[in-house]
């Protein structure tokens, strides 16, 4: 089930400088809720997808996704009090990306953190395994409707 998906804006560090600051798109799914009521069991049932927005509104961004990987999650989830247990962050980009154009098997990456505290440090990118690959391209799939509470 669909929680938020709309552009998320992080404040960056260095008060009014707002070094790292930025903006993406962030799509949080609730996976232990389908769409159909039916409930199924995940050792991390909350899937956040980031995707940067720079090529589309370049004066918006200062920051990629990839960039602040870190800041982000700790921010997305203090901004959405979630568990940071419980969620696997994935950045994606789309076919039309520079990214993507280079290498276009590399749509998704898996990010694992390590916790300190609230902190996500040492971001560690990695290809998702096939299962989860085969649902993150049906929920980025054009056109797909999907029910939000």
């Amino acid at each position: 089930m669909l929680i938020y998906d709309g552009p998320y804006r992080w404040d960056g560090w260095g008060a009014r400088f707002k070094l790292g600051s930025g903006e993406c798109r962030l799509r949080i799914y609730d996976l232990s809720k389908s769409d159909r009521g039916e409930s199924v069991s995940f050792l991390k049932p909350l899937l956040a997808i980031l995707t940067d927005t720079q090529e589309e509104n370049p004066s918006v961004n200062k920051m990629t996704v990839r960039g602040c990987a870190g800041h982000i999650a700790t921010c997305v989830v203090k901004d959405f009090n979630l568990d940071a247990k419980k969620i696997q962050w994935v950045e994606y980009y789309p076919p039309s990306s520079p990214k993507a154009k280079d290498n276009p098997e590399k749509l998704f990456h898996l990010v694992e953190f390590q916790w300190r505290g609230e902190k996500a440090l040492r971001p560690d990118w990695r290809t998702p395994p096939a299962p989860l690959l085969n649902l993150l391209v049906e929920l980025i799939r054009p056109g797909r409707t999907i029910s939000s509470p």
